[in-house]
C-alpha cells in the first residue's frame, strides 16, 4: 500500500529571512511521500527565488493570509 501524499501548504509574502529554513526542515524529513506548495503574496525580496530551490509548487495569489491557504489547497 502506497504511503499517503502529505503537503504543506506556505503562504509568504517576503519572507526571504525564515523560508530557507523552513524548507529545509521539511525537505529533511524523512517521509517518502510530501509535497511542498508555496502561495506567494507578491513578495518583493528573495523569497520566490529560495523558494524556488524547494518547493514543489509555486502558486502567485495576492488575496488574503487564509484566501492564500485555500488557493493551495486548490
Amino acid at each position: 500500500m502506497p504511503t499517503p501524499k502529505v503537503s504543506f501548504i506556505i503562504p509568504t509574502l517576503n519572507r526571504e529571512r525564515t523560508i530557507k529554513a523552513c524548507l529545509k526542515s521539511i525537505g529533511d524529513q524523512t517521509y517518502p511521500n510530501k509535497e511542498i506548495i508555496i502561495v506567494d503574496g507578491g513578495s518583493r525580496d528573495k523569497t520566490l527565488s529560495i523558494a524556488s530551490k524547494y518547493a514543489t509548487k509555486i502558486v502567485l495569489d495576492k488575496g488574503s493570509l487564509g484566501k492564500a491557504s485555500q488557493r493551495g489547497v486548490e
